[in-house]
């Protein structure tokens, strides 16, 4: 089963070539304010690259019915 998830990963980085940066910056800013612990109350890295994920989806799609401009993408993020 963790081979399935691997490329299952594999895929969505392959998908969101900004995705591993982004989850990066993510992470260093929960460690900041102690939030990167499960058992302390913090987000998993599992759980980050999926809500991650699940943003840039959303995003691109209400981009595409909307057509906004793509280079806000970055401050929504923020």
């Amino acid at each position: 089963m963790p081979l399935f998830w691997m490329k299952f990963l594999q895929k969505f980085m392959d998908e969101f070539p900004n995705l591993k940066y982004l989850v990066l910056v993510l992470k260093q800013f929960l460690l900041q304010r102690d939030l990167n612990e499960v058992f302390t109350g913090g987000i998993s890295s599992y759980s980050l690259i999926y809500m991650t994920v699940s943003f840039f989806q959303v995003k691109i799609e209400h981009d595409i019915n909307n057509c906004t401009d793509w280079s806000k993408t970055a401050y929504y993020a923020v």
